[in-house]
């Protein structure tokens, strides 16, 4: 099996090498990122530098063609991706690089993807199919919304992720200095407690659910450096339904507050989870599920499932010139 895992030396792209290392599946790893610092290319077999598509001088077909280059000269099957950026390119082109290649794109539709990277459109979506969510407002409405909803609001860029540009509001004048320094904000009410907020995945395959889990967390800077897991029915239930609704393909990252009237889910993300390998160490990894799904392989999936907690650190690794001269710039 060829595997090509985008984005690996970002947090989530390496966290979905350490994920496969675990595994114990039999394949060789292409890797592929935009700075020969991207710690994740030396950890693969083939390590690739990709065009920086974000570059003005770059176009989105540029960066398909080496995409496809990659694809076609380590003849992969299965593309893993770990950038947020990249995510909807990849589906944009999802149907064009399966129809070329026996390949498949690990990566729900253009139309999942954009209500998931939209908060607006989340929530809209969570609305309309009856999942109670925090309730949300965009500025136009904001007259009618401080009638119906009490402070504190949180204020927070429709498109983005992490805690860039998140503000809590407590009055309106905390609300007008957040809605001058956040780039097309959506306001929502602030649900639940801190201590109750919870990162969950859900891998899904046509309509069927792989697996599931939910992690209560500790944040700092949007990201978890602590990780719980004690089993709770009512939020995998709950999170089940939601990826059935939405129809997605692969992982979904769901973030959720559970509250006293149940779980209240505030942001989805259509792609692996940042915790991918924090899950792999309670007993869940996505990976091995997911090409268990598709190549009926006999390599550690699911469980038993260990309830405690994962704290994250980070390491150090030294590269050699050697390594660093493997490096195929495209």
């Amino acid at each position: 099996m060829n595997i090509l895992v985008t984005g690996v030396g970002s947090t989530l792209g390496y966290g979905i090498l350490e994920t496969i290392s675990k595994s114990g599946l039999d394949c060789q790893l292409s890797g592929a990122d935009y700075f020969e610092t991207a710690v994740g290319l030396y950890k693969v077999d083939f390590p690739f530098i990709l065009p920086d598509v974000l570059s003005s001088e770059v176009s989105d077909e540029d960066w398909l063609e080496s995409v496809i280059e990659i694809i076609e000269r380590q003849n992969i099957n299965y593309v893993l991706v770990g950038l947020d950026f990249e995510v909807p390119l990849f589906a944009k082109f999802k149907n064009r690089i399966e129809t070329l290649f026996a390949c498949q794109v690990i990566v729900s539709s253009l139309e999942v993807v954009e209500i998931c990277n939209d908060k607006w459109l989340t929530y809209c979506f969570l609305r309309d199919n009856g999942f109670d969510a925090p309730r949300s407002c965009l500025p136009s409405e904001i007259d009618s919304f401080k009638s119906e909803v009490q402070f504190p609001w949180i204020v927070k860029p429709r498109q983005g992720s992490t805690s860039n540009g998140l503000f809590r509001v407590t009055d309106m004048d905390t609300l007008s200095h957040a809605l001058d320094n956040c780039d097309n904000p959506v306001i929502q009410e602030e649900v639940g407690i801190s201590d109750e907020e919870y990162t969950c995945g859900v891998l899904s395959v046509n309509g069927e659910v792989l697996s599931s889990i939910a992690l209560r967390r500790t944040l700092k800077n949007g990201n978890t450096t602590v990780a719980y897991y004690a089993q709770c029915t009512e939020i995998d239930s709950y999170i089940r339904r939601v990826a059935g609704k939405l129809g997605s393909f692969g992982p979904i990252n769901i973030q959720l507050r559970l509250t006293e009237t149940g779980p209240k889910i505030f942001e989805i993300n259509p792609r692996f989870s940042g915790t991918t390998t924090v899950r792999a160490c309670f007993g869940l990894n996505e990976i091995s599920v997911l090409f268990n799904y598709f190549d009926k392989l006999n390599s550690i999936g699911v469980g038993p499932f260990r309830e405690g907690m994962v704290i994250r650190h980070t390491t150090d690794k030294f590269v050699s010139k050697e390594d660093i001269d493997k490096l195929v710039i495209l």
